[in-house]
C-alpha cells in the first residue's frame, strides 16, 4: 500500500506538466482545397492570418465555435474562409471551409 501511495505522489507532477495544447476538433482540408495554401489548421487565428498574408491570401472567419456567421456571397479569388474555435483568450483555425 505504501508503494502505491508513493507511486501516486510521484505521478502527480507528471500529470500537472502534461500537454497544454487545447483540445481542438481540427478537420484536415481536402488535397484540392489545401493546394497552394500554408498549413493553417490547428494554428492560432493570428498565426494563420499571418501565414496566409505571407502567401498572398486573406482570411475570413465564417464560423466561430460551431456557429455560422452572416457573410457576403461575393467571390474573392484569394480569400480563405475558415472556422475557428476559442480556447480561453485565443482562437484557433479548426477548418478551412472554402476559398473565395
Amino acid at each position: 500500500m505504501r508503494r502505491l501511495a508513493a507511486l501516486i505522489v510521484l505521478m502527480i507532477p507528471l500529470v500537472a506538466c502534461g500537454d497544454d495544447d487545447p483540445d481542438l476538433n481540427c478537420v484536415a482540408p481536402s488535397e484540392e482545397l489545401a493546394e497552394g495554401l500554408p498549413d493553417i489548421v490547428c494554428e492560432s487565428e493570428d498565426d494563420a492570418s499571418d501565414a496566409l498574408e505571407d502567401a498572398g491570401f486573406t482570411m475570413r472567419v465564417v464560423r466561430i465555435d460551431g456557429e455560422d456567421l452572416a457573410v457576403t456571397a461575393d467571390f474573392v479569388e484569394n480569400r480563405v474562409n475558415v472556422a475557428v474555435e476559442t480556447d480561453g483568450d485565443t482562437s484557433f483555425v479548426v477548418e478551412i471551409i472554402s476559398l473565395g
